[in-house]
């Protein structure tokens, strides 16, 4: 065959006669073209056209193209004039989540209002599209689209369903906006070029909800060190190096205040000048758990565009009601976001989330190194025979659904929480073949399981009376909504506060107070019953003064049995690191004595 040139313009034609000769000499021609193709117009029309068995390797080469070019293919409408067929094996759920969604939509609502017979096809491409998002403004904008109405009845946003519709504008006005985010970004990054001097092999990752999907624009930031894939004794190591991290960062002009608080996990607080100044962050050292929670929170939060309007309500429900802090023996944001996902698994009709770690083990497990994971790994669709999503439910129907869930039909007593298993499960099963007294003594009033530590994450919740408060709001929240069907009065309903009155919080344990003649600090159990006397001590515990090592270094010899490490400081060999130990034993005697 001799040597011709190929162009736009010829190209179709000759597509359509490899079809009938399928020449490789003129197949090796189309692909050389192809590859070097200058200008991009015709990819979509190009792949439309090499849906047969002789030109197959070509339409191969042309998807990978249309990826590239996607923003300019659609400044320039090139996908007008291809198929429904074409439109529906280009845009994937994978291909599609890779894209900008708001420009994935113009392409759809343009290709659409073309031709009056694309509508149907124009609501099965709209489905694959991420509306939490797209923008506020750009939300309001598209509401003068003629063809709007499918949109919202897609979303569960119909306006015949006024609440659906507030359940969603309530999740756009709170949800963490992109900006946040990249300021966040960009702060993390400044932190680590501080830090990363100190120890060069570190990573520094942001964990919880300013990553996971579910954040809020207030949400503060939490950090996590990663120096070793082992674990670190939280108490022994970890202080040491966030000591020497507050030493290293309290001379840099744009932090304005650090607070090093000792607790189970130990934290170092960083508040910042402007333009940071909204901004807190909680550093922690070697916690992998976090990471892990944070990669698996996000592939829930976009495994059904559900998920986050419905945690963001009941999380702004639950602040408002007084029902969002641990500190009053209430539910951290962690446990929400669990509950939640739970009533996704087991509370609905038709199920509209899997287990995550049960589909996709290799993914999420204990085993994988929490430094190699990443949220910007996507997951494979599901197989239809294996997972069936469930659309027909909308955003009224489920937060309905959530309160009546745990107002009548969750049994606090016997039911427990966790979405590691996807199904429903009982205490008993739980604490099956666990006999730490540790564990059994976390499962309170409510039992809801950390997916990797299988602790319990509501164990703030002990208070009786308070339960029994935050178990009336669940009820009559989900009879005041489902009879008046009004957002704002749901929200804005009384404060568990109101009921509790001047109840007094009694911690596990008993709490202590001031002897109001001398000062000393009595203990008391939950009857009032006064005891011996013991040395006052502060119940917030923070290390301001204490030295660090001159290296601060996660080694062989930090990870020995403490009764060794004790030896050698008698001994005298390591001045500075025998201050450290004092410094860290009085430390946990100070929060034992205090819990």
């Amino acid at each position: 065959m001799g040597n011709f040139e190929i162009c736009n313009d010829n190209i179709f034609d000759l597509i359509e006669v490899q079809k009938v000769i399928n020449c490789p000499e003129l197949s090796t021609q189309l692909k050389a073209y192809v590859t070097a193709m200058v200008d991009p117009v015709i990819l979509p029309r190009l792949f439309d056209k090499t849906r047969h068995e002789a030109v197959k390797d070509i339409q191969e080469l042309t998807l990978p193209l249309i990826s590239t070019f996607f923003k300019k293919l659609e400044e320039l409408d090139a996908f007008d004039a291809v198929s429904y067929d074409c439109m529906i094996t280009i845009f994937t759920l994978e291909f599609t989540k890779t894209k900008d969604q708001e420009v994935v939509y113009n392409v759809f609502n343009r290709w659409a209002e073309l031709h009056t017979n694309r509508k149907s096809g124009w609501l099965n491409l709209i489905k694959r599209i991420d509306f939490t998002k797209v923008s506020k403004k750009f939300m309001a904008d598209i509401t003068s689209s003629p063809m709007m109405l499918e949109v919202f009845e897609i979303l569960g946003l119909s306006k015949t369903d006024n609440l659906s519709d507030k359940i969603f504008h309530c999740h756009a006005t709170f949800s963490q906006s992109e900006h946040n985010l990249n300021r966040k970004l960009y702060l993390r990054d400044m932190i680590y070029y501080t830090i990363s001097p100190m120890f060069p092999l570190c990573g520094l990752y942001i964990v919880g909800s300013s990553l996971n999907g579910f954040g809020h624009n207030a949400s503060d930031m939490d950090l996590c060190l990663m120096l070793t894939n082992k674990e670190l004794d939280q108490r022994r190591d970890a202080v040491p190096i966030l000591n020497a991290i507050k030493n290293k960062i309290a001379k840099v002009e744009w932090v304005s205040d650090l607070q090093l608080i000792v607790a189970k996990v130990p934290i170092l607080r960083i508040t910042f000048n402007s333009p940071f100044h909204d901004i807190v962050v909680d550093l922690n050292a070697n916690n992998a758990v976090a990471i892990k929670n944070t990669h698996l929170l996000f592939a829930y939060s976009n495994f059904d565009w559900r998920v986050r309007p419905l945690v963001s309500v009941v999380k702004e429900w639950a602040k408002k009601r007084g029902m969002n802090d641990a500190n009053k023996s209430t539910f951290t944001s962690y446990s929400l976001v669990l509950m939640c996902i739970h009533y996704l698994q087991c509370g609905v009709s038709q199920r509209i989330l899997p287990s995550l770690q049960d589909m996709y083990p290799e993914h999420f497990n204990n085993n994988c190194d929490a430094r190699n994971l990443s949220v910007d790994v996507t997951l494979d669709i599901p197989v239809e025979d294996r997972w069936k999503f469930n659309t027909d439910a909308t955003l009224s129907e489920l937060l309905l659904g959530f309160l009546k869930y745990y107002a009548t039909e969750f049994d606090y007593e016997t039911d427990a929480i966790s979405i590691r298993l996807g199904i429903k499960t009982t205490r008993s099963e739980m604490l099956k073949g666990n006999a730490s007294d540790t564990i059994n003594a976390q499962w309170r009033c409510i039992c809801i399981e950390e997916p990797f530590t299988h602790m319990n994450t509501a164990h703030s919740i002990y208070d009786v009376v308070v339960f029994k408060a935050i178990k009336n709001c669940f009820s009559s929240s989900w009879k005041c909504l489902r009879k008046y069907r009004d957002f704002n009065k749901f929200l804005n309903g009384p404060n568990i506060q109101e009921e509790l009155g001047t109840h007094a919080l009694i911690p596990p344990g008993g709490v202590l107070f001031n002897h109001p003649k001398d000062g000393t600090i009595y203990k008391s159990d939950s009857n009032d019953n006064p005891k011996s006397p013991i040395p006052q001590k502060k119940d917030v515990v923070e290390v301001e003064n204490m030295k660090p090592s001159p290296v601060v270094s996660v080694s062989k010899k930090s990870q020995q049995p403490r009764s060794k490490n004790r030896k050698k400081f008698k001994k005298g060999n390591n001045k500075n690191s025998r201050t450290n130990l004092i410094e860290i034993q009085k430390v946990e005697k100070e929060v034992v004595k205090t819990k």
